[in-house]
């Protein structure tokens, strides 16, 4: 069972579910890390504010 809506957060990472991690920059030139995936999916994850913030870029 799933408690607190953790399955909402964690649903916009299916798409890179299985998928190759390509390559790593780290530090990017925002000071954060980015993730580039087999299937060109691009993750960026950041701490802004005092919390973790991930995003796929386009």
């Amino acid at each position: 069972m799933i408690v607190g809506g953790m399955y909402g957060r964690m649903e916009k990472f299916e798409s890179i579910k299985m998928q190759e991690l390509v390559r790593v920059v780290d530090p990017d030139p925002d000071g954060g890390l980015t993730l580039i995936f087999q299937n060109n999916k691009t993750l960026r994850i950041r701490i802004s504010d005092g919390s973790l913030v991930a995003e796929f870029v386009d």
